[in-house]
């Protein structure tokens, strides 16, 4: 794990990026750290606004390591990581909300940013959308956890068509890419939509074929 050094770092730095988190116990204390950093700048008179932080939790390699120690017939298995992290999204919740929180943020202060990573499927006989599915959020963390958007893995020719016959409304984003990388966002014209398919085109990310079908489907 990386951890800061000391928890008066965070009364120094200005963001703060935390990573390799996998067990609840040990976000809890990369939010307490964070807490206690805003806390002692307040009492110095030092501001808050600005000060912004990121905890990354992992999710499949949970799945991973507990999938190794149950039989193959086991019904649990792939269902640790989940659960893992809608804990630690529900610690997020009661850390970052009641009179401690509310005297910081009325201060200015940002809440510590869970994110999930390592989302990828590492078990070949789960979706390769297992995890999105179960903990999707709007992009940019910023809302609870969705409970009625769908995801779609544009390896399945069925959801692929399902995707083509509505990309003027979807948002589609490889899946080797992290951030905001490579995305193509649904709700633009048509020219911006051809524009960025060429641009994954001619990087190797399309290949002709898909390339041709779907420039044919948004000139449909």
């Amino acid at each position: 794990m990386l951890w800061v050094r000391n928890r008066l770092e965070w009364e120094r730095w200005l963001r703060r990026y935390i990573t390799l988190l996998f067990a609840v116990a040990a976000y809890e204390g990369a939010a307490e750290g964070y807490l206690q950093g805003l806390e002692r700048r307040l009492a110095a008179g030092l501001p808050l606004p600005g000060i912004a932080a990121c905890a990354s939790f992992f999710v499949s390699r949970v799945d991973t390591a507990v999938d190794a120690q149950l039989p193959e017939t086991s019904g649990l298995r792939g269902r640790a990581a989940v659960a893992n992290a809608r804990h630690a999204y529900r610690r997020f919740q009661e850390i970052f909300s009641g009179p401690r929180w509310e005297r910081l943020a009325a201060a200015g202060a940002q809440p510590q940013r869970p994110l999930w990573a390592s989302t990828g499927t590492k078990n070949p006989a789960y979706s390769d959308v297992v995890y999105v599915d179960e903990l999707i959020g709007f992009y940019l963390g910023e809302q609870p956890l969705l409970t009625n958007a769908r995801s779609y893995d544009l390896g399945n020719a069925e959801h692929r068509e399902a995707v083509l016959a509505r990309l003027g409304e979807v948002v589609v984003k490889p899946r080797w890419t992290f951030g905001g990388q490579d995305i193509v966002i649904g709700p633009r014209t048509p020219a911006e939509q051809l524009e960025k398919l060429a641009e994954l085109h001619e990087r190797g990310r399309l290949t002709d074929e898909e390339f041709d079908d779907q420039k044919a489907r948004l000139l449909a």
